[in-house]
């Protein structure tokens, strides 16, 4: 039994770590392999959540954060991806 108080998702496509860091203050990991931690932000500066980014190569990016934020995480994500 896998007991896991995190949520993954795989985000992919063209240009996604440009597409994470228009959402986020830092910016989203450059290098494949490579592991950061985002704090996303309201379109006011507040930050909205906090999640970790994985590279994984040059159009896809592995998201986990804390299992409770999974729709909330989820549904804003999928609300900002038609920017």
């Amino acid at each position: 039994m896998e007991v896991n108080g995190f949520n993954r998702f795989a985000i992919t496509g063209k240009g996604v770590t440009a597409w994470l860091d228009s959402l986020m203050c830092g910016r989203a990991p450059k290098k494949n392999g490579k592991v950061g931690l985002a704090y996303f932000l309201t379109d006011k500066g507040h930050v909205r959540g906090e999640a970790t980014l994985a590279r994984l190569d040059d159009e896809a990016v592995w998201y986990g954060s804390a299992a409770a934020a999974q729709f909330h995480d989820h549904d804003w994500l999928s609300e900002h991806s038609a920017r």
